[in-house]
Order: structure tokens, then C-alpha cells, then sequence
């Protein structure tokens, strides 16, 4: 991330790393739409508000090109993968 995407809240760079690894991975999603598996919790009130601000509003229209899921994975699994 840049210096600036340091001081995003956390479930923003959140957002912003599924943007880029979505647009990274492109060539594989062209078939079949990606899973994307988080423990964030807070991405699930992003997807639901209003657009807050104009990044926001662009990056739901990239994540809109490629449809992908969000199931939220539990913690303690993402947890005793850290360790």
C-alpha cells in the first residue's frame, strides 16, 4: 500500500486489498466469480451503507465487475492460521 492507504480505517484497506488482488488475479476470475473469505466483520456494514465517498463508490463498481462473495469466516479459524 502507499504511504496515503496507511491511514485508511482498517476495513477500508481491507476493501482496498481485495481490489487490488481481485484486479491482480483477473485472468482467473473471468469464468466463474471469485469467493472472497474474510474474518472482518465491518465489510458487511460497507456493502450495505450509502456511499459514503467517491473511493468507496469506485471501488464498489470494480468489485461490481467482478461479483464476487463474501462469506465471513469465523475468527478463531483465521487465528490458528497466523500461528
Amino acid at each position: 500500500m502507499k504511504s496515503a492507504e496507511l491511514n485508511y480505517p482498517t476495513q477500508q484497506q481491507e476493501l482496498l486489498a481485495i481490489v487490488h488482488a481481485l484486479a491482480a488475479f483477473r485472468m482467473y476470475y473471468l469464468d466463474e466469480p471469485p469467493i472472497v473469505e474474510t474474518d472482518h466483520k465491518s465489510l458487511e456494514g460497507l456493502f450495505t451503507q450509502k456511499m459514503a465517498n467517491r473511493r468507496l463508490a469506485r471501488w464498489y463498481d470494480i468489485l461490481a465487475e467482478y461479483q464476487p462473495t463474501f462469506p465471513i469466516c469465523p475468527e478463531r479459524r483465521t487465528a490458528s492460521l497466523m500461528h
